[in-house]
């Protein structure tokens, strides 16, 4: 048995992709208080890949600003993440 062990930006990845279908697939993200944070762990994922050199993050990109515009309560994390990103 292989084990595969993910590492850097293909771990934030995961995540990420693993967030947006969660959130694709839900509905109503009002009636469970843990899937409301998908969309600030969506955010600073993908941030964190592209702050890590991933070119999927960057290609993704865009999809992150229609979840800001679709979640605005997410503006503070994605304003706080881009400064970090921006710093180094």
């Amino acid at each position: 048995m292989e084990i595969c062990c993910l590492t850097g930006a293909l771990s934030f990845i995961v995540i990420l992709l693993f967030s947006l279908v969660l959130l694709s697939e839900t509905a109503d993200l009002v009636a469970c208080p843990s899937l409301s944070q998908f969309p600030h762990v969506i955010i600073t994922s993908l941030l964190t890949a592209m702050k890590t050199g991933s070119s999927d993050a960057r290609i993704l990109f865009p999809r992150l600003l229609q979840i800001v515009a679709k979640f605005p309560d997410t503006t503070d994390t994605f304003v706080n993440s881009v400064s970090l990103l921006s710093l180094n």
